[in-house]
């Protein structure tokens, strides 16, 4: 049997000894790593508790102590009693109150009864119809011009000679003269017109020269507005159906104008005038005459032609009642649907859908050949002749020089004829078209976004020209502004469009008078703006560039009848004076 091992009672402080040693020696490296810390770390900085630190308290305001000298309460009364009921509000005292109660003179404040003394030249008839403004008309220069060469033979004059005395000019004589007393319709008075000053002579049998006695200064001579013809004749030297019957329509249009002075040595003025029909006034609409040209060449393709067609049938039915219409379609040569103007009734549709289904994209383009048969319509000077051509422009037989198809055309129209454009893509001839038009009392629309909105174009175009209230517009600016207008010729007036035109002025020039004439069917009409333009309403730049572009646009046209270098001259310095570019100018 092995012995057993024997068990010490000294086992258990030989462990706890062990622990010990073990603490001790943790303690220490604890303390020695600690110290190490505190002498390494010691002369670090932290930035953001310095800065808290560094920033100061925010001062305190000092504590002050007021003294109070009146009862807030009683703040209303009296300063010198302090009772409400003797002052009349803040620092007011009793004396002031009854002088403020105090009421005024009633000679100053009542007014005097009236009389019929005092009411006499303001008493209105209401059963009279109220006296409607004087229409001053056109203002003529105080000038004669004298025509002293004779360039025609007297045996070849239609109308005899009439020999006239040269009159000098008036030193220092207003330009414009009203041909009324502008101050009646304010003063509900009569226009008059003042006696000359220079005492007249009458001779009575053998009687010596005897002046009249002079005339009172309040003495007048009231003008007979139902004067007899033969006395007009007399005022006038002119019988009045030697003159043009112009209808005023002054209460009807109204001209919206905005001005734009540039800072700088240039001076000019320059402003945009917008041309519509008053508000609640309506202008009769005009019949017109239309023609639709539509390009039925290989160039367009039958899936543009398509959509030509299909927004010609639904155009055709829409015109108005009274209007006439043709259509021709272009390639080689023009093709008419009907040989002269037809009236829209159910046969003369009818017959135009029919010639509208046998348009063929095929054969070449003669632009020129199709748009100067619209010389060959007739013409009513009642009716605006209006011209719609659909085609890509480009030219690819007869004349085909763009610059030389819109000299020869408008050279040869004389604005006669408005004519529009639709060209029918992207790539169609720009040029071509947009002067086309321009010189032509017209405008052009391209279409950019895809042959589905062809149709949506072409009836949008012919919408905007459906309802003509004013045809063949001219505009005339008086000579004394020096305003130049563009564009000119003007289109015509349609009751869904405005006449937009742009202008400039000479340094100095703040007043502008304007006259827009037109043809509304078989009646002249005349309409006069007076225009002041330091009171009107400030443009921007875009008022100066919008001249500047039309401007442009006139000078190509001129150039396109007439090429010449100084035209291209002034075209380059226009260019480097308003920073614009010179459109087409690979076509010039």
């Amino acid at each position: 049997m092995p012995p057993y091992a024997s068990f010490s009672p000294d086992g258990h402080g030989e462990r706890s000894n062990h622990h010990s040693l073990l603490l001790a020696l943790a303690i220490t490296v604890s303390f020695i790593a600690h110290l190490v810390l505190m002498m390494t770390i010691s002369d670090w900085t932290f930035e953001q508790v310095r800065i808290v630190a560094a920033v100061p308290d925010p001062p305190r305001p000092p504590l002050r102590v007021e003294r109070m000298e009146r009862d807030p309460q009683r703040a209303l009364g009296n300063p010198e009693t302090g009772r409400p009921e003797d002052g009349a509000g803040v620092g007011v005292p009793r004396e002031q109150l009854h002088a403020l109660a105090r009421l005024p003179d009633p000679a100053l404040v009542t007014p005097p009864a009236r009389t019929p003394a005092s009411l006499a030249g303001t008493l209105v008839n209401l059963q009279a119809p109220p006296r409607q403004p004087t229409a001053l008309g056109w203002q003529p220069r105080q000038q004669i011009v004298a025509i002293v060469d004779r360039t025609v033979k007297d045996d070849l004059a239609t109308l005899p000679r009439r020999e006239i005395a040269r009159i000098e000019r008036v030193a220092r004589a207003p330009d414009y003269v009203p041909a009324v007393d502008v101050t009646r319709d304010r003063f509900g008075g009569e226009a008059e017109v003042r006696p000359p000053p220079a005492a007249q002579t009458v001779r009575t049998g053998g009687e010596t020269p005897v002046a009249d006695p002079p005339a009172p200064a309040d003495a007048a001579i009231r003008l007979d507005e139902g004067a007899t013809p033969d006395a007009a004749i007399h005022r006038f030297g002119e019988r009045p159906g030697d003159v043009s019957d112009y209808t005023a329509i002054d209460s009807r249009l109204m001209a919206r104008i905005e001005t734009f002075a540039p800072d700088g040595p240039e001076g000019r003025r320059y402003f945009r005038l917008n041309i519509a029909r008053r508000d609640g006034e309506t202008l009769p609409v005009v019949p017109k005459d239309i023609i639709f040209l539509q390009d039925s060449s290989r160039s367009l393709a039958e899936e543009r032609l398509y959509f030509c067609r299909q927004a010609l049938k639904r155009l055709v039915p829409r015109l108005n009642p009274g209007d006439r219409f043709n259509i021709a379609r272009f390639s080689d040569a023009p093709t008419f649907c009907f040989e002269t103007w037809t009236p829209v009734t159910p046969a003369s549709v009818a017959a135009a859908d029919a010639f509208i289904d046998t348009m063929r994209s095929e054969g070449e383009t003669d632009v020129f050949a199709s748009v100067r048969t619209l010389q060959s319509l007739p013409r009513d000077p009642a009716r605006p002749l209006i011209a719609v051509v659909i085609t890509d422009g480009r030219a690819t037989a007869g004349l085909t020089a763009s610059t030389a198809i819109i000299g020869e055309f408008s050279k040869m129209n004389a604005d006669g004829c408005s004519v529009f454009a639709l060209g029918t893509h992207g790539r169609a001839n720009a040029y071509l078209l947009d002067l086309l038009t321009f010189c032509n009392r017209g405008a052009s629309t391209i279409v950019t976004s895809g042959r589905w909105d062809i149709p949506r174009e072409i009836e949008a175009l012919v919408d905007g020209l459906a309802r003509p209230v004013l045809g063949n517009v001219r505009v005339t600016a008086d000579l004394a502004s020096q305003a130049d207008l563009q564009p000119l010729p003007a289109a015509n007036l349609y009751a869904d469009r405005t006449l937009e035109f742009f202008g400039t002025t000479p340094p100095g020039v703040t007043n502008l008078v304007l006259q827009v004439r037109g043809e509304g069917g078989a009646t002249a009409c005349d309409v006069i703006f007076q225009l002041d333009l330091a009171a009107a309403p400030a443009g921007g730049e875009a008022v100066r560039k919008g001249w500047a572009r039309r401007k442009m646009h006139s000078l190509i046209g001129a150039y396109a009848r007439e090429p010449g270098e100084p035209l291209l001259r002034e075209m380059r310095q226009l260019s480097r004076l308003y920073n614009v570019p010179i459109p087409y100018r690979d076509e010039l």
